[in-house]
C-alpha cells in the first residue's frame, strides 16, 4: 500500500531529524574532536613557525654578521638567547590559549546537555 508523499515526507523529516539528534554527539566526541586536535597541534605549530622559533635556535651558537671574537660571540649568543626565551613564552602562551580552546571544546556539550536537563526538570515542577 502506498503511502501519500507529506506522509512520506514528514515521517523522513522526523527519521532524519532523530537521527541527527542522536548522532551529533557521537561526531562531537569523534570525528569533531579530531578535527579540533589537529587544529590545536597545527595552530601550536603555525604560531613557532611564524615567530621563527626554530631557526633561532639553530642558529644559537652561530656568530651574528660573520663576527667571529669572543666578544661578538657572547653578544650573539645572549641576544638569541634572549630572543629565544621571548619567542618561547610566546609560544607557550599560545600553547595554552590553544589547549584551553581543547578543553572549552571538551567541555562545552555535555555542559550543554546539563543545563537543557537542569533546565527541563526545573520547568517541569513550575
Amino acid at each position: 500500500m502506498a503511502q501519500s508523499a507529506p506522509a512520506l515526507a514528514i515521517r523522513y523529516f522526523f527519521i532524519d531529524l532523530i537521527g541527527g539528534i542522536v548522532a551529533f554527539p557521537v561526531w562531537w566526541y569523534t570525528h569533531g574532536l579530531v578535527m579540533m586536535a589537529k587544529w590545536a597541534g597545527g595552530s601550536v605549530s603555525s604560531a613557532s613557525a611564524y615567530l621563527g622559533l626554530g631557526v633561532w635556535v639553530k642558529n644559537l651558537f652561530v656568530p651574528m654578521y660573520g663576527e667571529t671574537s669572543w666578544q661578538g660571540r657572547l653578544i650573539s649568543f645572549a641576544v638569541r638567547f634572549f630572543m629565544i626565551v621571548l619567542k618561547g613564552i610566546g609560544v607557550g602562551t599560545w600553547a595554552v590559549l590553544t589547549f584551553a580552546a581543547f578543553a572549552v571544546y571538551v567541555a562545552v556539550l555535555l555542559l550543554a546537555v546539563i543545563g537543557i536537563i537542569y533546565h527541563a526538570i526545573g520547568a517541569a515542577f513550575v
